[in-house]
Order: structure tokens, then sequence, then C-alpha cells
């Protein structure tokens, strides 16, 4: 029985440098580069999120209104944290809904202070 000494790259290669030359990846063409904004090149999202918190939490609310006439099928199969788990879904949407509504309204303040400069 032969013993073969092949490696993978991924195990147990950390660190080592891939064999050939290593090349940055091309730019697909009609694409520019972004400018730099300073903060590693990510600018935050045009979106308050309001929106997704909304609807995430009407769907813990959905699903906790259809199992709470199940809760006695759900305590004998032993499924009861069903139940648990929708309702703190619930509570940490609404608690979501109050920041993300505070955050939107502190940006829409924000936007409001700032003059506009037209070109």
């Amino acid at each position: 029985m032969e013993a073969h000494a092949t490696t993978s790259q991924g195990a147990g290669a950390a660190g080592r440098e891939p064999d050939g030359p290593s090349e940055a990846p091309s730019r697909p063409e009609g694409l520019e580069p972004r400018p730099d904004d300073g903060a590693g090149g990510l600018a935050p999202l045009p979106y308050d999120g309001v929106g997704s918190v909304a609807v995430g939490t009407v769907a813990w609310l959905v699903a906790l209104v259809i199992m709470l006439p199940f809760t006695d099928d759900l305590r004998a199969d032993g499924h009861l944290w069903w139940l648990a788990t929708a309702a703190c879904g619930l509570g940490l949407g609404l608690l979501g809904l109050v920041i993300v509504i505070r955050r939107r309204n502190r940006l829409r303040r924000a936007g409001q202070a700032t003059p506009h400069s037209e070109a």
C-alpha cells in the first residue's frame, strides 16, 4: 500500500501562495472604478429598512396567530417552543420597528437640514 503525498489548496495550505502568477480580477467592460469615499469604498444604502422590518414583524404575528389554536397539540408534541419563538420574533420585530422608524426620521431631518446644491 503506497502513501500518496497530495495536498489540496483548501486543506492545510493556509499561508501558501497559489502556484502560478496571481492576477487581479479583471473588471468587466463598461464598469468604471468608483471613487473611494475614505470609508473602505462602501456607501450607505439609500434605504431606511422600515418596510423590511415591518414585513418580518407581520410574518411573526401571522405565525403566532396561526399557532395559538394549536397550543395543546404543540405542547403534546413537545413543540411549544415554536409558539415562544413566534412571540419573541414579534416582540423583537416591534422593537426593531421602533428603532428603524426613529432612524428614518433622524435621516429625514438630517436631509432637510443640509442645503441641496444644484448644478
